[in-house]
């Protein structure tokens, strides 16, 4: 869901039932720094984040769908951010991740 009030915007993102989960708003960040976090590198940046290698036993998940790249990125975020992933037991990973983000 998207609120605009005069220039800016805020989404509100909720989980399949209904909860609100997070909310980001299109004010400019104030922080410094390049974020060089991509799409290939982000189970690095998730080991660095949380100090844990789960090795073949648990996938780096995406929070938000990643068909929505485009739209969290056009509101500065970066979905491939550690703070954006999980550790997901690998076969329970396989197995919903494609119903989590036909939602």
């Amino acid at each position: 869901m998207k609120k605009t009030s005069g220039a800016q915007q805020t989404v509100f993102v909720y989980d399949s039932r209904g909860k609100l989960i997070a909310e980001y708003s299109s004010e400019p960040s104030t922080s410094i720094g390049t974020n060089f976090i991509t799409k290939y590198n982000f189970r690095e940046a998730l080991i660095r984040a949380t100090g844990v290698n789960p090795g073949k036993v648990a996938q780096a998940h995406h929070v938000f769908p990643q068909q929505f790249e485009g739209v969290f990125e056009r509101l500065g975020l970066n979905i491939h951010a550690p703070e954006f992933l999980q550790w997901w037991e690998t076969i329970a990973h396989l197995k919903n991740a494609h119903a989590y983000n036909a939602e």
